[in-house]
């Protein structure tokens, strides 16, 4: 009995399974000894899922009181003795499922998750947007104004409306479920928007930076692709040799950041590669040099650059704009290497 005012909200047994709401999760449960020999006989009753320990039930009031039982799906059984006093096994056995209220529902986990991750994407925007004003601003005066604008657009683009496009696709078929699945492509977008929110600050890290040594940078590197690799199986590698630690201008380890992930992107959705190696060289005299390799299945690149392969372009198109070089090696069956060359290496 949830109110004892309410008829109907009188439910009585047997009945496989009663739908209790959240509000009126304070009830009691009575109990007959339908065989009417319950002189000397024990009971007792205990709720899977909340209460697993068995409590004795009063002979003579055999009223159950529930407080504050938990939401979700509860197994209610009650026991009693045989002549000899010894507990026999469960002899009733009800399904009550508590219903949640509306804020713990999928939908409205779902909901309440869109409207964040729309918070979240215009307060990006304002904060990059605001950054990168400033940053075009200061450069006014400089005939390299529009390639700045045009980079700085590219990667607010690359890095942030490619990712949250794919946010808004997995809530879009999120938000109308109320099953289990929902669960799953929640998830699904919560990475999706992690990885935007990495991307987004690896392209802020690079642009606040006035100048930042070539170990600090390799190390940040480094950090980079062991996240990437995480989970996928690939053993990462270094091989360091800075003989002269030389400062890096913002718009170089911005364009260099976005090769260096470009390639190891690559190496872990086509390579089937077992390690992956970083190669830091700096020398006394001349230029430096970062590369990316990896003992996989290798291609042709002659072939993939000629079939328009984005990624590919963009690492040369990146290259051009701070006068580095690009070169790039692969052999099927043999691996891949990528090079990035500046100031002559």
């Amino acid at each position: 009995r949830i109110d004892p005012n309410k008829t109907n909200d009188r439910f009585y047994i047997p009945q496989e399974e009663i739908n209790i709401h959240y509000e009126n999760r304070d009830f009691e449960l009575g109990i007959s000894d339908m065989t009417f020999t319950k002189k000397n006989r024990r009971y007792s009753y205990r709720i899977q899922g909340d209460r697993n320990n068995w409590q004795e039930i009063s002979p003579d009031l055999m009223t159950i009181f529930v407080n504050n039982l938990g939401i979700g799906r509860h197994v209610f059984e009650v026991r009693s003795t045989n002549d000899a006093g010894e507990w026999k096994k469960p002899e009733l056995s009800l399904s009550i499922n508590i219903i949640p209220p509306f804020w713990l529902t999928n939908w409205f986990i779902a909901l309440i998750t869109l409207l964040g991750l729309s918070g979240f994407t215009f307060i990006s925007y304002k904060i990059t947007g605001f950054y990168y004003r400033s940053r075009i601003q200061k450069l006014e005066s400089d005939k390299k104004v529009q390639a700045e604008r045009e980079r700085l657009s590219r990667d607010l683009h690359d890095s942030l409306g490619t990712q949250l496009s794919i946010i808004l696709r997995h809530l879009e078929h999120v938000e109308p479920s109320v099953s289990g699945e929902s669960t799953t492509r929640l998830t699904a977008a919560k990475k999706t928007a992690h990885h935007t929110i990495r991307q987004m600050r690896e392209s802020l890290w690079a642009l606040k930076k006035e100048k930042i040594h070539l170990s600090a940078f390799t190390d940040r590197m480094k950090e980079l692709a062991k996240r990437s690799l995480e989970g996928t199986g690939i053993i990462l590698r270094d091989d360091i040799n800075i003989r002269r630690d030389i400062r890096i201008e913002p718009i170089e380890m911005l364009h260099i950041l976005r090769i260096v992930h470009e390639a190891v992107g690559n190496a872990i959705k086509y390579s089937e590669a077992q390690t992956l190696t970083l190669k830091v060289i700096s020398e006394l005299r001349g230029g430096w040099s970062i590369c990316v390799s990896d003992d996989g299945v290798g291609f042709n690149v002659d072939k993939v650059y000629g079939d328009e392969s984005y990624g590919l372009t963009h690492m040369y198109k990146r290259a051009e704009e701070i006068n580095a070089k690009v070169e790039i090696r692969s052999t099927p069956e043999a691996g891949t290497k990528i090079c990035v060359m500046m100031n002559g290496a």
